[in-house]
């Protein structure tokens, strides 16, 4: 059979159709995770299609599907004699020794992508009308989330994988001369048990709301730290802070708030440290001075307004530089890595 093809040059805008198809292209990934498709290549890279709807068992029209658009996505690529494998990072994030990226899109699924949905009427009103997915007491998603615990116990393992990561050096150094520091919503203890390891005459104590801190006390506990990592239950939003601590911590925080509300976790931290104490503060993204990006800064700021709190957003430095100037910090440093991740240190 004689056979002629035609065909023009491609004329793609990839960005756009990423924006259009995200929500489907996203439920691509989540399928290709919860399928099983990237731990299965991790373990046998080099794999023709029909081997692969054998080892996962999928209607081989199924898996073309698939594959087309993880190929497309980039997350998985075809080799010119027809074999699969992963990207190396896809294979590092979700089949690695610390699978990092499989909390992500297991707490993006859950918990994020649904009330979207509400993201319109949400900027009308600029109050969080993505919670009414998840009913309960609280007008923010950490005290519904009490009412869920099987959707909180995906939450903090999201919020875990991030800080188990570590905390900055130059925020954890600053530390080196402290007796005892306050973790302000501190979650599980992540931090609090990283902080303890890494300074054996530190204290810390973590405030937060009463469920939260349970989870807490049993990560100390189970980490033979609970002689030096204590809980303060509370509502860090209105409560005043305990005092006798040298340091004060806010690890991604103050993003999810207000600028009003900021304002007042420097105040308060100012009137519960003593002269010379320092308050740190890991947001830990920064957008531009401009306002203008990174895309990031630009997607965690929907989330906190459609549904975290109805209120937050990222700052630039100049905010932040601002409320500890009011509060009156002798002193500021703000290191910025090239993530935007962010640090800042105020000596009171």
């Amino acid at each position: 059979m004689e056979f002629r093809r035609t065909r023009e040059p491609a004329q793609r805008d990839r960005e756009l159709m990423l924006m259009l198809g995200g929500a489907g292209f996203f439920q691509a990934l989540v399928a290709a995770h919860e399928l099983g498709l990237f731990r299965y290549l991790a373990a046998h890279p080099g794999m023709s299609q029909a081997a692969l709807a054998e080892g996962l068992g999928l209607p081989p029209a199924s898996l073309r599907v698939l594959l087309l658009a993880c190929c497309a996505m980039k997350l998985v690529e075809r080799t010119q004699d027809g074999e699969y494998r992963n990207l190396e990072w896809v294979s590092a994030a979700f089949a690695g020794e610390r699978p990092s990226f499989t909390t992500v899109v297991e707490g993006f699924d859950r918990l994020l992508y649904q009330p979207f949905s509400r993201l319109t009427e949400s900027l009308r009103r600029g109050t969080n009308l993505g919670l009414d997915c998840y009913p309960g007491p609280g007008n923010t998603l950490y005290e519904r989330l009490a009412a869920h615990p099987p959707l909180e116990a995906i939450f903090h393992a999201w919020m875990s994988n991030l800080s188990s990561s570590g905390l900055p050096e130059r925020l954890t150094g600053a530390l080196h001369d402290r007796t005892h520091v306050l973790d302000v919503g501190g979650g599980d203890g992540t931090n609090a048990v990283l902080l303890a390891k890494a300074h054996p005459g530190l204290k810390v104590t973590i405030l937060d709301l009463p469920s939260i801190c349970e989870r807490a006390r049993a990560r100390a506990a189970a980490e033979g730290l609970d002689g030096r990592i204590s809980t303060h239950p509370c509502d860090i939003r209105t409560d005043p802070f305990p005092t006798g601590a040298d340091a004060i911590l806010f690890s991604r925080i103050f993003n999810i708030y207000s600028e009003e509300q900021n304002r007042g976790f420097v105040r308060r931290s100012a009137d519960s440290l003593p002269p010379g104490g320092l308050l740190l503060v890991f947001p830990s993204m920064v957008c531009d001075d401009d306002e203008t990006g990174p895309l990031s800064a630009a997607f965690l700021s929907l989330y906190f307004l459609c549904l975290a709190t109805g209120e937050g957003r990222v700052y630039p430095p100049s905010s932040y530089e601002e409320w500890f100037r009011e509060a009156g910090f002798s002193s500021l440093e703000c290191t910025v890595d090239a993530g935007d991740d962010a640090v800042f240190i105020g000596r009171k």
